[in-house]
């Protein structure tokens, strides 16, 4: 089994946040895109910073408003992962996360 764990953070400033984490991490980030960078942690892992206003048009109306200065929802955690059908026949398989 092989899979990717992603922990974002959601961010008010990403251009902040990036040079934050590159000077904590001491490594530039994998992707550095608007709306998303990306430090990637070891094989499996990454670590996302998302801008606010990008996860809210994400999440949608049905939850606070990660701009609103309350702390949930602030982050979230994704795993993904690959489980070839022949070793789990007749049960169920995940769905592999993008």
């Amino acid at each position: 089994m092989a899979g990717t764990a992603h922990f974002i953070l959601y961010v008010a400033d990403q251009a902040a946040a990036t040079a934050f984490w590159t000077g904590v991490l001491g490594q530039s980030p994998s992707l550095d895109a608007p709306g998303m960078t990306e430090f990637t942690l070891t094989q499996g892992t990454v670590l996302g910073l998302m801008p606010e206003a990008g996860i809210r048009a994400l999440l949608g109306p049905a939850l606070p408003d990660p701009a609103s200065g309350r702390v949930y929802p602030a982050a979230s955690c994704t795993w993904s992962w690959m489980t070839p059908a022949s070793t789990m026949p007749g049960r169920w398989q995940p769905e592999r996360a993008n």
